[in-house]
Formats: structure tokens, sequence, C-alpha cells
């Protein structure tokens, strides 16, 4: 929904867009993106389980599981009992590079 803020941020901001989807099945996704300025980006598929979070910034091919454990509502230190574990491809020892393009530092 790209168009016009209300109140002291009156007027266009192309560079912002946000969507939900609803599908029959009852499925929900939210999009959003801002293109405002060079701050790194993301992605996250959020589940009841897992957290799937893109961590190189947009069109990055590095992606991590988040095990989910509760919420910090419930407890403070829920961070610290998530499992986080890297997404490698089939066949992939190491990390890809942080951008498609970008030489592989792999690491």
């Amino acid at each position: 929904m790209a168009g016009f803020l209300p109140g002291k941020m009156a007027g266009r901001n192309p560079d912002t867009f946000q969507a939900l989807f609803t599908y029959a099945n009852g499925f929900l996704t939210s999009y959003s993106t801002s293109f405002g300025n060079d701050a790194p980006s993301f992605t996250r598929i959020m589940g009841k389980k897992a957290t799937l979070i893109n961590t190189g910034g947009e069109g990055s091919p590095r992606w991590q599981i988040v095990e989910e454990k509760g919420n910090h509502e419930d407890d403070r230190t829920v961070d610290s009992k998530r499992a986080v574990k890297d997404v490698l491809l089939p066949g992939d020892t190491s990390l890809p590079p942080m951008g498609w393009g970008m030489k592989n530092p792999r690491t």
C-alpha cells in the first residue's frame, strides 16, 4: 500500500509497500518493503516451530533457522534457549557469500 501517510509524515512515499495476503485455506502472510535508504534488509518466514531468517540482506543466499521456544513476555531469557542453525544447500560445507555476484569469502 504505497501512497499517502497521515499526520506529520503526510505526503507520498513511493519507496514503501505493505500487503497482506489471505489464502483460501486460512493461511495469512504479510509482505513489506522499503527502499528509502541502504540500511540492511532482511526476510523472515515465521512458523509455529521455527523462523527462517535471511541473514545477508535482500538477495542474499544466507539463511538461518531459529527454533521457537516461547516469547519474551513469559520468559525474558527465551533468546538463549533458541537453537540457531545456518541453512546450507545439499553438497555445501560452508556459508555462501553475503550477496549474489560477490566474491565468496565463505565466512
